[in-house]
């Protein structure tokens, strides 16, 4: 999907009108989801808002929000510029980390750990075990879940992942999701802004991934790219593994690969 987020940096609502978008003061949205990109290239009404610094442009790659001359290239062209380095060359990459606002590309994180609330991998481990009641939740008539919760200090955008597991019986899944915990906010759908009044599922990253017996080298679970946007800080992921209600023998761990700012706290 491509990005285009604009920012509205005034204190009233900015209308687009030739795209028929209106804006919220100090809102941010993405108008690659809202019409084409030939459309945003032959809107006169949004050049004219982005010269006269009404609305800013920010792809969310960690630049930030750019220059009005490089904000209109970037929509005229319909695709996006190649970065340049110190120099002024080209910097072609051919990886999907994003660049923190300096210019570097996050880091390569291999996690089986949360964070805690004041140390990075301090958190809690996925990891499930059968034998025990730990991290039971309502399951299925027949089956028994686990659900580990974990969260990071950090925003981290998802890459990869693993799942190793011993001793499992046929009918044996796993999930992951994102949560929004109660009280905080996001999208919907139609990027519409929303307040959490309970914990509430807005992302699926694994769904019902099917596995038995045991595989002690690591079930891949590989993507071509990062996913395009972070997880906010704080945000929980639930891993829920669901097995048998027989089963009583089959543990096993998660394994993420994320890109995230730091995997230190210096």
């Amino acid at each position: 999907m491509a990005i285009r987020y604009v920012i509205n940096e005034t204190t009233a609502p900015v209308q687009i009108g030739d795209l028929g978008i209106e804006i919220q003061p100090g809102e941010k949205v993405n108008l690659a989801t809202m019409c084409t990109l030939e459309e945003l290239a032959q809107s006169t009404d949004l050049f004219y808002l982005i010269v006269n610094e009404t609305l800013a442009l920010d792809l969310d790659d960690g630049r930030g929000e750019l220059p009005i001359h490089e904000a209109i290239d970037i929509i005229r062209r319909i695709e996006l510029k190649p970065i340049k380095d110190e120099d002024g060359k080209w910097r072609v990459r051919s990886d999907s980390r994003p660049l923190k606002p300096d210019g570097k590309p996050y880091e390569t994180v291999f996690s089986m750990v949360g964070d805690s609330e004041t140390e990075i991998g301090g958190g809690k481990a996925i990891f499930w075990d059968a034998s025990t009641d730990a991290d039971l939740v309502e399951a299925p008539t027949g089956y028994k879940r686990k659900r580990i919760k974990i969260s990071y200090l950090d925003p981290i955008y998802l890459k990869d992942g693993a799942i190793y597991y011993f001793n499992a019986l046929v009918g044996s899944y796993a999930d992951l999701w994102i949560v929004c915990p109660a009280g905080q906010y996001y999208y919907d759908n139609d990027y519409q802004l929303k307040l959490a009044q309970e914990d509430t599922r807005i992302r699926r990253f694994l769904m019902h991934h099917f596995f038995a017996g045991t595989n002690n080298l690591g079930d891949e679970l590989n993507s071509e790219a990062a996913a395009e946007t972070p997880i906010p800080p704080n945000y929980e992921i639930w891993v829920e593994i669901t097995l048998p209600a027989s089963d009583n023998q089959s543990y096993g761990w998660g394994e993420l690969e994320m890109y995230r700012e730091r995997s230190v706290i210096l």
